[in-house]
């Protein structure tokens, strides 16, 4: 008997306004998929009195058929949308539609930069959206994930001063113990107490937490070769997910220091062969790239 796969709980949920609709239909080799991303607007309070307003990316793949060879229900709920559905973009707030995404998950955007660095940070993948009538949307961006923790830090300023926030690392396994690691983050006090009295790393715990996707300006001094330091203001994309509650994971019977060390291979190794193949891809354009005209002039 093959040994049971670990898969944790993942489940998001997000209500709004419909902002922006870039689903496509699409049939290659007799397969017909929707796929694609809707963006929801979402006013939502991150900490208490903290009242953002958000436009929460939520990103879709869906067959239309099932393996049974039935309709897929989450293909049909995104095929209503893209007939039915009306943004903020094309019609205005008033006229948008109001939507009710559920059995979404919380997944990790993880690549390398052009400078070799990783950058990774929180997204969400849908599958079920409906449009609802207004009366009936309660506005959220929550979710309510299971993970191991496999950091745990307080953040500091480029000076090294702790800003005040701390933030678990948490490892998330979703089907076939596909391994993705995202921040939790608070700046509570208590629950930092709390957090670092009970648990520790490689130990599986339950969060709920909302997620913090927005912008924001920030003032920076930008030094200069001679004179004052110059003030700019920059825009940041704040994509974060912020602790409300945790709890006992009943995965602490099952997790031990093995599966969690061959998970956190598994991502890393994923990530370096995206990262070949990149500059394998890179490598080739520059081979392929037409060298510039001979204008007949001679070196000296």
């Amino acid at each position: 008997m093959s040994e049971r796969k670990l898969e944790l709980k993942n489940y998001a949920v997000v209500e709004g306004i419909l902002a922006e609709n870039d689903l496509e239909r699409v049939t290659t080799d007799g397969v017909t998929v929707i796929r694609g991303s809707i963006v929801v607007k979402v006013m939502q309070e991150i900490n208490k009195g903290e009242l953002k307003e958000m436009f929460v990316p939520v990103r879709f793949y869906s067959k239309e058929m099932t393996n049974k060879g039935t309709k897929n229900p989450s293909f049909a709920s995104l095929e209503t949308l893209m007939n039915d559905g009306v943004s903020i973009s094309a019609a205005g707030e008033e006229n948008a539609s109001c939507v009710s995404i559920t059995n979404a998950s919380v997944t990790e955007r993880a690549f390398y930069g052009r400078d070799g660095k990783l950058v990774s940070y929180p997204e969400l993948r849908g599958s079920f959206v409906n449009i609802i009538r207004k009366d009936q949307m309660n506005p959220r961006a929550v979710a309510d994930i299971e993970g191991v923790i496999v950091g745990m830090k307080h953040e500091v300023d480029a000076e090294g001063i702790e800003t005040g926030v701390f933030a678990l690392q948490m490892l998330l396994v979703g089907w076939n113990e596909y391994s993705e690691i995202v921040d939790v983050k608070t700046n509570n006090p208590q629950y930092v107490s709390a957090l670092e009295a009970t648990y520790d790393v490689n130990m599986p715990i339950c969060l709920g937490v909302k997620l913090h996707f927005s912008t924001e300006k920030k003032k920076i001094l930008e030094e200069v070769a001679i004179g004052e330091p110059m003030e700019r203001t920059i825009t940041q994309n704040i994509r974060e997910l912020v602790l409300v509650n945790a709890k006992p994971s009943s995965a602490v019977e099952i997790v031990n220091l093995d599966i969690i060390n061959r998970l956190k291979q598994s991502r890393l190794t994923r990530l370096e062969e995206a990262k070949a193949k990149q500059e394998s891809r890179n490598v080739e354009h520059l081979s392929t790239a037409p060298s510039k005209a001979n204008l007949g002039f001679e070196a000296y």
